[in-house]
């Protein structure tokens, strides 16, 4: 699961994950599985984006596996 805007965050460009805010492991995001969930998260409203608040989990793909 991601939370809060961080999951938002690393969709815009940031790559990486806060950790705090990654509940299995901070890892970069590769770019597919950046695309993957940008398609998951363009259901989202923009209201509902902004209303986003750390603590609140937004389900995510299946992870890669860590190598």
């Amino acid at each position: 699961m991601y939370r809060c805007e961080c999951h938002f965050a690393a969709l815009r460009g940031a790559g990486t994950v806060n950790p705090r805010h990654y509940s299995d492991r901070a890892a970069p995001l590769t770019k597919a599985h950046r695309q993957t969930l940008s398609a998951a998260i363009d259901g989202l409203s923009s209201e509902s984006e902004q209303g986003m608040r750390c603590g609140t989990q937004v389900p995510n793909p299946q992870l890669p596996p860590q190598l």
